[in-house]
This record gives C-alpha cells, structure tokens and sequence, in this order.
C-alpha cells in the first residue's frame, strides 16, 4: 500500500506490520452492518433486506437456554442422547433473508414440537451476488473510505470500504484450537470471552478428512454433528461423539457484538 490508512495493533509497527495485525487498513473492506436485529420465532421467518444485491450475513439462534447457535445454510443439534433433533439454516437473496430455527422433531416418531426461539441477524452492506444496480443510502456526516477508483463522497454501500453510518462488527478475539480425537468419542473445547453479553462469533473447521477449512455448524447424521456456539461466558467448540479420529483444527473470532438482544 502505497497510501491509505491503517492502524496496528499494540506494540506493532503500523509501517512494518503484517495484514493480521492491523486494525484496520483501508487496503482491505470490512463488513460494513446494514441492517441488524432480532426476535422471536419458530419455522421459516423472512426479513427484507432491502438492498440491490444479494447480502453477505450472519444469524444466530437461542437453540437451547443461553446458547446461541451460529445459522448457515445446513446445521442441526442433536445427538443419539437427545432424541428430540433441530434442523436450523438460513440463506439470502436478492430480497431477503430467510431463517429456518427451531422446528424440532423427535427422530423416533416424527412428531413436532414448536417452540419460538431467540434469534439475532446482521445483514452486511456487502455483496453474496453481485447485480447491475447499486443500494443508496443517506449519510449527513461522518467518516467515509471508498475502494479504489471511487469518490468518498458516494453514497452506495458497494463503493465504500467503510463508513461510520454502517459500522462494522468490532473483532474482539481470535484464535486457532486443535483438538485431537484418539477414539470414536468426541470433545468439547470452552474458550473464555469476558464480554458482559453473549457475543456473535464465527468459526471455521477442518477435519482430519478435509482438504480446507468449512464453516460450522456441520451436519453429517443425526448422532454425529460439529457445532459452535457462544453462552454468556464461553465460545464453546462440540466436536459429537462418532466423528472420525485424528485431529481437528478450529480457526474462530469473537466479536464485541451481541449474538442475543
């Protein structure tokens, strides 16, 4: 980078700092937040994002008392000691998002139980898809960095690396764990956070069987599922019982954002 901006992290020398530790730098975009909420709701629940594009995003479900359960397209959470199993996945669009939660079944019989779940959303101001037109939005004052070749002063969210109006979420921790499975059994990993509410988080994993890192949660069979999820102490990493041996390698960051209202 020639010019631009960029902050270093403690004890960093913000000239010759590598990528990972800097703040920010101007050179990179960051997920910028364009629309954040939450609720209460069982089955498909759909919120319009009201963007020209199809949104990245991240979403979160209150699955079970003080744990909240990171949603992508494919998860479940249940095991051959719970009998009762939740499917829970969410995608977007060109419109909106959509968040399948808490639907739960018992695997014996089939039947349903429909109990609301908590759940929280961020919708980013940046692209899943791209489309030929642009989503506009009003900025009065503030900060503003636009990527290369466009004017700061635009106001479409496709043009900005950043801007004070839509925020991003505030990395707080990051980390890589490895954990070793030496039979079929499985393991649980409790990674402290220290925030005052139950932070939004992501993780990436990689099996013994896997060329690259996928993002959990993982559904391979109704006993055997790899999850993550955050409570108001712990990132906490559940490797189920049954999985392949060898070691697991887990990539995570927590943000100082809320997963829970």
């Amino acid at each position: 980078m020639s010019v631009g901006i960029r902050i270093s992290k403690e004890t960093f020398d913000v000239k010759e700092a590598e990528k990972k530790d800097l703040i920010y730098d101007s050179d990179l975009n960051a997920f910028k937040v364009w629309k954040e909420g939450s609720g209460t709701g069982v089955g498909t629940i759909k919120i319009d994002h009201e963007l020209s594009f199809t949104p990245t995003f991240l979403a979160y479900a209150e699955l079970e008392t003080d744990k909240m359960f990171q949603i992508n397209f494919d998860g479940y959470l249940g095991s051959v000691d719970n009998p009762y199993g939740i499917y829970f996945w969410g995608y977007t669009d060109a419109k909106e998002l959509t968040l399948n939660i808490g639907t739960s079944y018992f695997v014996m019989t089939g039947n349903s139980q429909d109990i609301g779940r908590n759940y929280y959303y961020y919708i980013f101001g940046d692209t899943a898809k791209e489309a030929d037109t642009k989503s506009e939005f009003s900025e009065e004052f503030g900060i503003k960095v636009s990527k290369l070749y466009k004017e700061a002063s635009s106001n479409f969210i496709e043009d900005l690396l950043l801007t004070s109006e839509k925020p991003p979420l505030k990395l707080y921790k990051q980390g890589e764990v490895t954990v070793e499975i030496p039979t079929m059994g499985g393991d649980t990993v409790y990674i402290e956070h220290d925030l005052p509410f139950i932070p939004a988080f992501t993780v990436l994993a990689r099996k013994p069987t896997d060329d690259g890192w996928k993002p959990i949660p993982q559904k391979v069979d109704l006993g055997r599922n790899l999850y993550a999820y955050s409570t108001p102490k712990h990132l906490v990493l559940y490797v189920a019982s049954g999985f392949d041996v060898g070691t697991y390698m887990f990539k995570y960051l927590i943000f100082a954002s809320r997963a829970r209202a």
